[in-house]
């Protein structure tokens, strides 16, 4: 900790001993703090109670030497106050991330250039979003954002701006003798390329075709991957109405469980919104969406139907309050919110949620604490309202507030432990710019 400390203030010194030279440095970041309190996470009579208080200081340093070369240095502070271990660790298990409460986290390393004007590259560690995030966010709503590392070739076309990316998601230096005899070699990569259209008519705002392809060789010689991904999205605006459509599908070998065996990959995904604006009207917006991916079959030993969610932006689909994630996930939900002022806003949001799949496993968030098994009689998992409102104190001071409560369904109804109550919770939340 003393060792990055130093490296941190030299970094300071030397961006102030160059700026005078053809070298840029420029500095940026975020601190934000949050007091979330549970009521109720497990929806039973003897209410699972839990509040907290999380900080986050992000700093982001830019170095650019002219127009062709670039790096950046994203570092992070996370802390629980009064707490002894992480706000929150990432649960891809690929990515190693630092489990102390008080610990100062390189969160991005990258450099960049430009090779033509049409063509750049970037390699190291960094995010990646495109689209809506219904497939690929960096997921800034959680203390450690979503990273990547590996290679991002970018080539801007007067059609289109298509992202190659080739990234190495684990990987093992001991590699393990094969059912034939020979050695393989245990690691994880994911190859992407994106594709976001231009020049599309004017009622398409945004346009996105992305392609995947993840292939993993485990540390058991029994099991690897090899599985597709292609989907697009698409949405706009028209004389007051809004949508956006998402689709994805999966497709390959899942795992092979034995040797000379395979379970075949088949999964989908859709996520829908329509809405109406009225600007005039105190900014008022109304929509309605629809959300389905698959789930898997348990009685299938040979294929996996169920759907593998990516990265996607898991606080902003699903319900704020974060308690059913995607993964066997469908439900409907309406939205209104509201502009009285034009740094104020406020809303409104009501979702219903439900099994695809009824004996089909269910992921939760870290809104819920309460039946960890749905049962396979019912598909209804419950419902949620969220109310919340955004103040903006000028370009870099915002104040955030939310209250939600879900209401379990069926499907989450224990009568042993009489999983029947009311969870509700809230937060404020507060973050600085500069």
């Amino acid at each position: 900790m003393k060792r990055l400390a130093l490296i941190v203030s030299a970094i300071a010194m030397t961006a102030t001993a160059h700026a005078q030279d053809a070298t840029e440095f420029k500095n940026g970041g975020e601190f934000r703090a949050r007091y979330e309190n549970f009521f109720n996470k497990s929806g039973q009579e003897s209410a699972a109670a839990e509040q907290h208080i999380d900080t986050r200081l992000k700093w982001n340093m830019n170095i650019r030497k002219g127009e062709r070369l670039q790096a950046q240095v994203s570092l992070l502070h996370n802390a629980r106050l009064g707490g002894a271990t992480s706000v929150e660790t990432l649960d891809q298990a690929q990515y190693v991330q630092a489990t102390s409460n008080n610990s100062l986290t390189v969160s991005r390393a990258w450099g960049w250039w430009r090779g033509t004007d049409m063509v750049s590259f970037k390699v190291g560690r960094f995010g990646i979003e495109f689209a809506d995030g219904a497939v690929f966010s960096e997921n800034d709503w959680q203390a450690l954002p979503v990273v990547h590392e590996g290679l991002d070739i970018a080539v801007d076309s007067s059609f289109a701006t298509f992202h190659v990316y080739g990234l190495k998601q684990s990987e093992s230096n001991a590699p393990h003798a094969t059912a034939a005899g020979g050695n393989s070699d245990p690691e994880s990569s994911l190859y992407m390329v994106t594709a976001d259209l231009k020049n599309m008519p004017e009622a398409i705002k945004l346009a996105n075709i992305h392609l995947l392809d993840m292939v993993s060789d485990q540390a058991a010689a029994t099991t690897g991957r090899n599985l597709q991904h292609i989907g697009f999205t698409v949405g706009g605006d028209v004389v007051g109405f809004m949508y956006k459509a998402t689709a994805a599908f999966q497709f390959g070998s899942f795992s092979k469980p034995a040797v000379g065996t395979e379970v075949k990959a088949s999964g989908n995904m859709f996520d829908l919104m329509v809405g109406y604006g009225l600007p005039e009207t105190m900014g008022l917006k109304l929509s309605a969406g629809y959300h389905m991916d698959s789930g898997d079959d348990t009685t299938t030993a040979d294929k996996n139907e169920g759907y593998q969610t990516m990265y996607y932006d898991r606080h902003n689909y699903g319900g704020l309050m974060d308690v059913i994630n995607w993964g066997n996930s469908t439900y409907f939900n309406v939205n209104a919110s509201i502009m009285p002022a034009e740094d104020l806003e406020a809303g409104l949001g009501f979702y219903m949620f439900s099994k695809s799949k009824d004996n089909g496993g269910v992921n939760f968030g870290q809104g819920w604490n309460g039946t960890p098994t749905p049962a396979a009689t019912s598909t209804a998992l419950g419902s949620e309202i969220d109310v919340f409102a955004n103040k903006a104190y000028g370009p870099d001071m915002k104040i955030g507030a939310r209250y939600s409560m879900f209401m379990p369904g069926d499907s989450l109804k224990n009568a042993a432990i009489k999983t029947e109550k009311l969870a509700h919770g809230a937060y404020l939340q507060a973050s600085i710019g500069f």
